[in-house]
């Protein structure tokens, strides 16, 4: 068929001149569509269409611009740039989006995005790859751009800005695995270098000015068969250099303290063992392995963190071991092996710190563990030396040396032998023991007593006070005391002291009774003396003071009890006079101004074979005023964290340990029973303590319980139960969290939230799940869901309003959220994705009728609006690419009386515009039949009007089409009009035939119309009495065809007559007379063709 070009002119000193195509403004209705379609083929590939801005040789080329039209009131419309769907066979058609090649100069951007809402959100962009049922899913690449010569283009994925709130979160993830297969793999990598570095990875959450900064999560997914993913770090491999490093360093808190790096590996399942954790250098082939170095930070306003290395309980077998090892050295070359150093912590101003080496108390059977020190076995040499030294003191005694061994309750004591070494050597003597007192520079050397004797330039021998040897009886008494004071005075003093020391320690003072074989051991009794006026006199006891380092200690102990209890110790002031309190009891610690202060430790010991025993602390009972109060702190610290106050049961290892009661006493005939207060205290500038609580693990049974409830009450309201996160002046409150336990093996646990039943009157109480109003942001989401589940499918969630037997049935409210400035909240409602079988369905339905009455109804309705359209209500399913669209059906239920119920579909009535319109389109098909659209004669339930791609067919008995103004029927081919009795037009005047005209040259004129007007050839004038013949060519025009042809204006002086006109295939032969003179000038003929 032939072309159509539409086309301005060429222009050689200015622009060519516009085209313009556009449908007219309507200011009752919408304008009118513009439609550019290329016609279908049935052989070839289809033909384009495509458009093309002008080319420019001196500057820019044109601009392609394609926008929808604004919605002054309303959305502005949406642009659709699609390929049409393919047919049975190959692939729908690719979307090219590219800037054009650049030799000279940067080829153009491409910039897709959505505009800017100044009362709304802005638009979504989304770009998807659509599923397919055969190989593998279509893939989304993004590439920046390559360059020769200098760092390749960027590319950046950034969530939007959220000026008064949160930013958007950029999530990147790889769709669910079917029902077989892996979910896909998720690669972060750079590019590999040839001349230089490889790209850097960073991962990293951003600053926070007002809060904290973001967490970085990895996780391995849970799996339901075969050994768990694995998370690898490796950093990166140098073939001429060190390999590079991995760090893992804790957030920096500036005031107070960092975070902490848990490197842990989960608790094992019912069966197996929990994964080790193996911190290893690599070996090395010519040089040393690497070293591990594991400390703790400096500290200049505390002490240093400490270290703890232990091995976790168990409940079967023997405990797991700390093996330490020093490196070892073999070879022809090789030296002696590595060193372990065990090394307590230099104390600058005061002690250096303990070094504890001891095993674990034994349990209910079997010995504590032994410890050995040895040195190794040697071959050709010394084996090693073990040395116990203490240190040099310089302004106080060297630390002591003790070897002691344990007290048992059965069988013979435990021995303490030094023994020196045995030697095999001919003629050698084997090893010495020496023991000597201690040598000093400014005094006379330590002793090693068997008895004192006098030195007049050193240090005297020990002056030994026995009393005389009772062979068969008592041995004799030893009396130290003053004489009774006279009728004046004081008794006289007794001072048991050692000699002060000038450059030393001075002199201990022991005070003790004899051991006794077959009775018991003397007691020790210290008691002042009573008197009758002023306070009673004080008995003091001071430990040593030093100026240098720490003090002496006082220690208090009780006579031991081999074959039964030890004895008890008693601190105790004495009862009250008949007026008075009774003497208060006072445990402190002094005071400390460059360290810490004293501990205060009270503890009861452990028992191999009973139960430890216990610790009561309380306070007496008064007959006025309110109780005495028992009160427990923690130290407080005007720089760092405050001491902590720890409340531990007892352990049981072969049982349950002891349980912890805190609770206040019963009330008594009137008031109530005391508060339990758990509250950590104000924080002014950081955080506020964390309140904790919760069972411990269990290895072998299951965890305890955590049981938080409200006492009962016989009057007034229940007591409440409040659970309330923090508060937050700047930034967000705190979570309020409830997870139940996990079941590794089994199902997790449940959490039920419920209102207790209602009396014999009232109602069960309300469940309110809301969050709280919002003055500048949004408010809180509320979200209720199911967990995913690899093995089975998600739980379900139901949400069900309780039945009643009187007045209606409770209502089931869902509301989105309401806005005074932008658009309201939207409520969506998804089934849940089957990405192997079918998505689930949503059903929603009244419930039946009773006896009586009528099923409730459904109304799906759009709210109304005051100053803009009112919501759009949309119906429809979604597409299928391997099967047919969903069906869409509205049907009237039956019923077995009064009259069958209607639909109703109508479009809006509009009182300043036109009204909306009703819209039935049946559906497209790619490479079948398109669908049509029926209605139905509801007797026979046969079409009565059926409209189709192809046709439109009404089969009824009379058909009555009314218009006011007008009716057009318009046909790209034929339009057929038939009727078996005829067809009348009503005598109404039929006008718009198609004309045209033309000039007759060298007798033939050609054009193609139905009817016009042919004028003659003014150059070959007809003479008077002659004929003139030409050949008239019209597609028209066929040989069954009438044609007439009249005179419409004869020629000057010449009277023209039409004498023969001969229809054939495409034209026809006309002949004309002239009756008259000769013709001075053209004539002209009328025709018009009818087609049988």
């Amino acid at each position: 068929s032939g072309r159509l070009v539409f086309s301005s002119g060429t222009a050689f000193g200015g622009n060519s001149g516009a085209i313009t195509i556009g449908t007219g403004a309507s200011t009752g209705g919408r304008g009118g569509q513009l439609c550019l379609t290329v016609g279908s083929g049935t052989s070839g590939v289809g033909g384009d269409a495509r458009i093309f801005a002008g080319r420019s040789t001196v500057t820019t080329g044109g601009v392609i611009t394609i926008s929808s039209g604004e919605g002054t009131a309303s959305s502005s419309g949406a642009i659709n740039i699609v390929s049409a769907n393919a047919g049975i066979s190959g692939t729908s058609g690719r979307l090219v989006f590219s800037s054009g090649i650049a030799t000279t100069g940067n080829s153009g951007t491409i910039n897709i995005g959505s505009g800017a809402a100044t009362a709304g959100r802005g638009g979504s962009l989304l770009m998807t790859v659509g599923s397919g049922t055969s190989g593998a899913g279509g893939k989304l690449i993004l590439l920046s751009g390559r360059s020769t010569s200098s760092t390749g283009g960027i590319v950046t994925l950034s969530s939007g800005e959220g000026t008064a709130s949160s930013s958007g979160y950029v999530a990147i993830l790889t769709s669910n695995s079917g029902i077989s297969g892996s979910s896909g793999r998720l690669v972060f990598s750079s590019g590999s270098a040839k001349n230089g570095n490889s790209g850097n990875i960073l991962i990293g959450s951003g600053a926070a000015s007002a809060g904290r900064g973001g967490s970085i999560s990895f996780t391995v997914g849970s799996g339901t068969s075969g050994v768990g993913g694995s998370v690898h770090c490796c950093a990166g491999r140098s073939t001429t250099a060190t390999g590079g490093s991995i760090i893992i360093a804790s957030g920096e808190g500036t005031a107070s303290t960092s975070g902490s790096i848990f490197i842990s590996t989960s608790n094992a399942g019912t069966a197996g063992a929990s994964g080790r954790l193996v911190f290893s250098s690599g070996t090395a082939k010519s040089g040393n392995s690497g070293g591990i170095l594991i400390g703790t930070g400096a500290s200049t306003g505390g002490s240093g963190g400490a270290i703890l290395m232990t091995v976790g309980s168990g409940t079967s077998g023997s405990g797991g071991m700390i093996h330490m090892t020093a490196g070892m050295a073999y070879g022809s070359s090789a030296l002696t092996g590595g060193s372990m150093v065990v090394e307590s912590g230099y104390g600058f101003a005061s002690s250096s710190g303990t070094v504890i080496l001891k095993t674990a108390n034994a349990g209910t059977t079997g010995a504590s563990g032994a410890i050995l020190l040895s040195t190794g076995d040697s071959t050709s040499g010394n084996s090693g030396a073990i040395s116990l030294i203490t240190g040099d003191a310089t302004g106080g005694t060297g630390g002591s040396l003790s070897l002691t061994a344990g007290a048992g309750d059965s069988g013979v004591g435990g021995s303490v032998s030094i023994t020196a070494g045995t030697t095999t050597a001919a003629g050698c003597d084997g090893g010495n023991v020496y023991i000597s007192g201690g040598g000093s520079t400014s005094g006379g050397a330590g002793s090693v007593i068997f008895g004192g004797g006098t030195s007049t330039t050193a240090t005297g021998g020990e002056t030994f006070v026995i009393s005389g040897e009772g062979v068969a009886t008592t041995s004799g008494a030893i009396f130290i005391l003053s004489q009774n004071a006279g009728t004046a005075g004081t008794s006289g003093r007794l001072v048991f002291s050692s000699g002060t020391a000038k450059s030393g320690n001075s002199g201990a003072i022991y005070i003790g009774s004899g051991a006794a074989t077959d009775g018991t051991g003397g007691s020790v009794c210290i008691s002042v003396g009573s008197g009758t006026s002023g306070a009673g006199g004080s008995l003091s006891l001071y430990s040593g003071r030093s100026t240098v380092v720490t003090g002496g200690s006082i220690v208090y102990m009780s006579g031991e009890g081999t074959a039964s209890s030890s004895g008890s110790i008693i601190i105790s002031s004495a009862n009250s006079g008949t007026s008075g309190s009774s003497g208060r009891l006072v445990f402190s610690t002094g005071s400390a101004k460059a360290g810490n202060s004293g501990a205060l430790i009270f503890g009861t010991g452990a028992a191999t074979g009973g139960r430890a025993g216990s610790i009561i602390i309380s306070a007496g009972s008064g007959t006025s005023g309110i109780g005495a109060s028992l009160l427990c702190s923690s130290g407080r610290s005007t720089i760092l964290t405050g001491g902590n106050l720890i409340l531990a049961s007892g352990e049981g290892t072969a049982s349950s340990s002891g349980s912890i009661y805190i609770m206040s006493a019963n009330g008594g005939v009137a008031g109530g029973s005391g508060k339990l207060v758990f509250s950590s205290g104000i924080g002014v500038s950081g955080n506020s303590g964390s309140v904790l609580i919760g069972s411990g693990t269990a290895t072998g049974g299951r965890a305890g319980a955590v049981i938080v409830a409200v006492g009962s009450g016989t009057s007034g309201v229940g007591g409440e139960l409040s659970l309330q996160a923090g508060r937050s002046t700047v930034l967000t409150g705190g979570i309020l969290s409830i997870i139940s336990g996990e079941g590794t093996a089994s199902s997790s646990g449940s959490i039920i939230i419920s209102s207790a039943n209602a009396g014999v009157s009232g109602s069960s109480g309300r469940l309110i799940f809301s969050s709280g109003t919002a003055k500048s942001g949004n408010s809180g989401d509320l979200a209720f869901g199911t967990g995913a589940s690899t093995g089975g499918r998600g739980g379900s969630i139901s949400i069900a309003v309780g039945s009643g037997t009187s007045g209606a049935g409770g209502s089931l409210n869902v509301f989105s959220g309401r806005s005074t400035a932008v658009t309201g909240g939207s409520l969506v409602i998804h089934s849940g994705e089957g990405t192997a079988s079918s998505s689930g369905m949503i059903v929603i339905s009244t419930a039946n009728s009773g006896t009586s009455g009528v099923s409730g109804r459904l109304i799906f309705s759009s709210g109304s609006s005051c100053g803009g359209n009112s919501g759009a209500l949309l119906l429809g399913t979604g597409a299928a690419t391997a099967g047919r669209g969903g069906l869409v059906s509205i049907t009237v239920g039956s019923g077995t009386s009064g009259i069958g119920g209607s639909v109703y579909i109508s479009g809006g009535a509009s009182k300043t515009t036109a009204g909306g319109s009703v819209t039935l389109q049946p559906g497209a098909s790619q490479s079948g039949t398109d669908g049509s659209l029926y209605i139905m004669n509801p007797s026979t339930s046969t079409a009565v009007l059926t409209v189709s791609s192809t046709a439109f067919v009404v089969t009824t008995t009379t058909v009555s089409v009314t218009a006011t103004s007008s009716i057009t029927l318009d046909a790209t081919t034929t339009l057929t009009l038939t009727g078996t009795s005829g067809v009348t037009f009503s005598s109404s005047y039929v006008y718009g035939f198609e004309s045209g005209s033309g000039t007759v040259s060298s007798s033939a004129v050609t054009f193609n119309a139905m009817s016009g007007t042919i004028t003659s050839d003014a150059t070959a004038l007809l003479s008077g009495g002659s004929t003139q013949t030409f050949t008239f060519t019209n597609s028209r025009i066929s040989a069954t065809s009438l044609l007439f042809v009249h005179t419409k204006a004869s020629c000057t002086n010449g009277y023209i007559l039409v004498i023969g006109a001969v229809p054939g295939a495409g034209s026809a032969s006309i002949t004309a007379y002239n009756s008259g003179a000769a013709c001075t000038d053209a004539y002209t003929l009328s025709f018009i063709i009818v087609n049988p």
